[in-house]
């Protein structure tokens, strides 16, 4: 999931540590990031890190803070350190940074070369930063969680690190010809308009406000304040990257290409009035239901007939031969979906954020369901009913799988009805992930029925026949796949 979990670290740093560590190793507490430290001309005091001692360099840092390490992957240990200033001794206001300044401690001059990774992190009364033109990077989260709402990027910077300008209210950005290399996504920067390029870049390019690699086949970045509900993707584009087009609240239909092969993770994040995607023949890589997340208005899933790797069937987008299912419309209305037979898998997020179902059917061909797979937003989950048809307990990749993000995580498995084959109970309430379910029951117990009876009746029933639901309604047509009705006095499932 795209948030991020940290948990504080107890121990000592003396540097701040940005690269990827074991998370078995680190605890932590205060983190002294700086070397010395100098007084600019508006008597603003500002740390620095030295780069280089033979090249006499140095890069902006922060004096000391708190150090958070990301919740490690149970298949992976490493991670990253975010290190925060403490709230004593963020940086406030107008930051004018020098070209150059004295060491303290040395007497000698150093040439400012960077904005080092966490330097201005989660400083929220940080306004404005003023960088000089021997700046030649900004580094990890460096201005991330500040008010800035524009800054100008000096030329002769070549480099912008992961995540440098997250979670601030950028207005538009300019690149400048000098820049190379761009990690940043501008992740919730909810109030960019527009993002332009230098004419004579030879790295990047920019149509309408959007940002492209030089030869418009990689999407980088579109604003999610831009004007306009509707976009066409340049017709040179290959790829669409992560995040690409996250918090794009205006937009509610973007038109891919033809000749578009891959679509990033997290490539729709947050649109909200998305209300359709079309994906066309060339497409080739969905990574997984990451792609439109938290899309609540998402109703339609489509993909072209032609194309040779996925296949959509009732707003639902699937791999070519249908055994894994890759992402579910979430804003589609329907209260009960029931997942082919053919399916073997459920990918990652395929589920995330449903909106309106209350009960899944999950066949007995699943064997795998992924991280997240069916993880809703809401404190209280709005699954009623899992029905399971396998005998064998599908394999749940954490508990994460029925998960909530809301202030009651465990509500699905609390609250959710499990639904198992006959003589299966003790299967499943032993089973990895499974047993967390406190309301398990077998499929005779749910109904009342120890036989479910065939039926063969047509989708349409003719005048002549007589089926009813359980309250004793006439039915004019046979019942959704999973509920109960009466038909010559004896009670069938529908299917």
């Amino acid at each position: 999931m795209k948030n991020k979990c940290f948990r504080l670290v107890t121990m000592l740093l003396l540097t701040v540590v940005t690269n990827v560590v074991n998370a078995a190793d680190v605890e932590v507490k205060d983190t002294i990031a700086y070397d010395f430290y100098a007084v600019n001309s508006d008597k603003d005091t500002i740390w620095y890190k030295i780069t280089s001692e033979e090249a006499k360099t140095c890069e902006v840092t922060f004096n000391k803070g708190e150090a958070y390490i990301e919740e490690p992957d149970e298949e992976d240990e490493d991670t990253y350190v975010y290190v925060y200033p403490t709230d004593s001794l963020r940086y406030v206001g107008t930051i004018n940074i020098p070209s150059s300044v004295t060491n303290s401690n040395n007497g000698e001059s150093y040439t400012v070369t960077g904005i080092g990774e966490n330097a201005f992190t989660d400083c929220t009364r940080l306004t404005d930063v003023t960088l000089p033109n021997t700046i030649k990077y900004i580094g990890f989260v460096a201005f991330s969680g500040t008010s800035l709402e524009s800054i100008t990027l000096p030329e002769g910077i070549d480099s912008i690190f992961y995540a440098a300008f997250d979670y601030t209210p950028l207005k538009t950005i300019n690149i400048p010809a000098s820049l190379k290399y761009i990690r940043c996504e501008f992740y919730y920067c909810d109030s960019l308009t527009s993002i332009t390029v230098d004419p004579s870049s030879e790295f990047f390019s920019a149509k309408n406000g959007v940002l492209y690699n030089y030869d418009k086949t990689k999407l980088l970045r579109y604003p999610a304040n831009k004007d306009g509900n509707t976009y066409e993707v340049a017709e040179t584009c290959e790829m669409l990257g992560s995040s690409s087009f996250q918090g794009a609240k205006k937009l509610e239909r973007v038109y891919l290409n033809e000749g578009l092969d891959t679509l990033g993770s997290w490539t729709f994040e947050d649109c909200v009035l998305l209300d359709s995607i079309y994906i066309p023949s060339t497409v080739s890589c969905i990574p997984d239901g990451s792609v439109f997340f938290k899309n609540a208005s998402l109703a339609t899933l489509e993909v072209d007939e032609k194309n040779p790797y996925y296949v959509s069937k009732d707003n639902v987008i699937f791999s070519h031969d249908m055994t894994e299912l890759v992402a579910y419309a979430i804003g589609n209305e329907r209260e009960f979906y029931s997942i082919p037979d053919t399916v073997k898998k459920i990918d990652y997020e395929a589920f995330f954020c449903y909106q309106h179902l209350k009960k899944i059917e999950i066949p007995a061909s699943v064997d795998t369901i992924e991280f997240y797979a069916f993880a809703c937003i809401d404190s209280i989950c709005m699954l009623d009913t899992i029905v399971c048809k396998s005998k064998e307990p599908a394999v749940l990749k954490g508990m994460e799988v029925f998960e909530n993000e809301g202030e009651n995580k465990y509500a699905c498995y609390d609250n959710t009805v499990l639904v198992v084959p006959d003589d299966t109970k003790e299967k499943y309430e032993s089973a990895e992930v499974w047993k967390l379910f406190k309301n398990i029951v077998e499929e005779s117990e749910a109904t009342g029925i120890k036989k479910i009876n065939a039926d063969n009746t047509p989708a349409s029933v003719t005048a002549d026949e007589r089926i009813y639901d359980l309250q004793g309604r006439r039915l004019d047509m046979m019942p959704e796949n999973g509920t109960l009705y009466i038909k010559g006095g004896k009670k069938y499932l529908g299917k």
